[in-house]
């Protein structure tokens, strides 16, 4: 572990003359190695609250002396005495990771001498962190606590220090405040300018600490980001604590749970896989076969004989992005990806241009027929007018049920190759793309979620739906997914691809100049 010497004020200052160990009265259980991951070590607060409240050892069982009940499992001693000023945590379910951030809190506020000193709780919602941390906040501060909120989910300690529980969903209550030490939980899933707009400001005049935790969310999250970046950071403290390793539930349990959920949640929840397949995921199983068959690679790149084919989705206020690809005998090769908002036309026309790609269809959606305000033209009609070359067409997707487009890119995504280094962004928003969840309900709407990962998993609906199938002879290979039915629905492959060729015949444009 490397350490950045960092000493936080909150309770270094009072005890850097004494071991890690004893600092706070943590004493780790004699443990051999066969039983090391068993035992939890103990925790004697006596002599450490000795300096706030009194030799605790003189007085009477009968007198008011105060205990924290709290005892941090073997795992949380190193977090617990660490250096460095910011920490991220990922534990598998039902580890405590909670608990111990809770009485990480409450262990720095007691013991710090900054005056008026604050420390935040923060889930993704305000509701969420009442659920979870409220009841083991209270808890651990209860005979101690000189104020206890319940209406700001606060409470108060008798140095003036004040811990209180907030979410990410009312940002706006944290702005302009300072903290003097944060826990971030299930971070995934909070706001994206969360900690770089609000927490780090709150963070930076008192030099207040930072501790990161959560669930395996997929890649394309701040979670993902800063759990690479603490682990080679000297300024990051960095735990991944998995199930088989932490001991805290033993291997008969262990079995059970991994009877009663899925593969891929198992993964996630219990073994802290960001490539685990989400539940509810359109692509995600499929993804993760053609990665591990090496689909996904750093070798797939153009190959400038080949034509290219573009696949836009054109966000008015959501992104705006587009799949290349090139046709082959084997299926398709995705060689590159681009994503953006709020643009015109014209910036993507010019996007297109700057690439040396020879370019053979450029696919557009129906609402790029869509005049706007500021160019009086459709996009459709700019694109016509840009010049692409000669052999280049300009197209509108024909209309195919979002469930029979989904459909069509399962069957593609088998036989599709990925440039990494180019397709990366897309390609996990593939692989996080999922159905909505009905909250009143408890089940998955049959239509998917609008979120970051939509934009591109709607793009790519309309390559799957366009690719391979006019521009060349039928590849023996490739042409077999036509023979694929539809699971669950008397209808194959084939035919829609047949009914869109039908609807294309009517939407083709020769790129012209108008």
């Amino acid at each position: 572990m490397k350490h950045s010497h960092y000493t936080d004020d909150d309770y270094n200052a009072q005890y850097h003359d004494q071991d890690p160990f004893t600092r706070f009265g943590i004493v780790p259980a004699p443990y051999t190695l066969t039983d090391s991951l068993s035992q939890y070590g103990s925790y004697d607060n006596q002599a450490d609250f000795a300096h706030t409240f009194g030799d605790t050892h003189s007085k009477s069982a009968n007198d008011d002396a105060w205990e924290m009940p709290y005892k941090p499992r073997q795992q949380m001693v190193a977090f617990h005495q660490r250096q460095e000023r910011f920490a991220f945590l990922i534990c598998h379910r039902r580890f405590g990771k909670t608990v111990a951030c809770i009485a990480e809190l409450v262990l720095r506020a007691l013991y710090t001498t900054k005056k008026n000193a604050q420390y935040a709780y923060i889930c993704p919602f305000r509701t969420q962190a009442k659920a979870v941390a409220w009841n083991y906040l209270v808890e651990m501060t209860q005979g101690i606590a000189t104020d206890v909120k319940v209406s700001e989910l606060s409470v108060t300690l008798p140095n003036g220090a004040k811990i209180w529980l907030s979410g990410s969903d009312n940002v706006n209550a944290l702005r302009g405040l300072y903290l003097d030490g944060a826990v971030i939980d299930e971070f995934a899933q909070c706001r994206p300018d969360l900690l770089e707009a609000v927490i780090m400001p709150c963070l930076v005049d008192r030099k207040g600490w930072l501790v990161i935790i959560g669930t395996a969310y997929g890649r394309l999250n701040q979670f993902f980001d800063y759990y690479e970046k603490s682990q080679t950071d000297d300024e990051w403290f960095h735990a991944d604590i998995k199930v088989y390793d932490s001991g805290v539930i033993d291997a008969e349990e262990i079995a059970r749970i991994k009877n009663a959920v899925s593969e891929a949640k198992f993964r996630q929840e219990f073994l802290n896989d960001f490539s685990a397949e989400l539940v509810g995921t359109y692509y995600a199983s499929i993804i993760n076969e053609i990665e591990q068959l090496g689909q996904i690679n750093q070798t797939t790149h153009w190959l400038p004989d080949l034509d290219v084919h573009v696949a836009f989705d054109i966000g008015r206020g959501d992104n705006t992005v587009a799949w290349f690809w090139q046709e082959h005998e084997f299926g398709i090769n995705i060689i590159d990806f681009y994503t953006n908002n709020g643009e015109q036309a014209q910036h993507y026309i010019n996007m297109l241009k700057e690439k040396t790609y020879k370019y053979k269809t450029i696919n557009l959606p129906h609402d790029a027929k869509a005049k706007t305000f500021a160019t009086h033209k459709s996009a459709l009609e700019q694109f016509i007018a840009a010049d692409f070359g000669l052999d280049a067409q300009i197209k509108i997707v024909p209309s195919l049920s979002v469930e029979d487009g989904i459909e069509a890119a399962r069957q593609m995504l088998k036989h599709t190759n990925f440039d990494y280094d180019r397709c990366y962004y897309g390609v996990e928003c593939l692989r996080v793309y999922r159905k909505k969840w009905d909250e009143l309900k408890q089940c998955f709407l049959k239509k998917p979620l609008h979120d970051y990962s939509s934009d591109a998993a709607d793009s790519f609906r309309y390559l799957a739906i366009q690719a391979n199938k006019k521009f060349l002879p039928a590849p023996t290979v490739h042409e077999s997914i036509n023979a694929s039915l539809v699971k669950n629905r008397e209808v194959s492959l084939g035919q829609l691809f047949s009914e869109r060729e039908s609807s294309m015949n009517k939407h083709s444009f020769k790129s012209r100049r108008i």
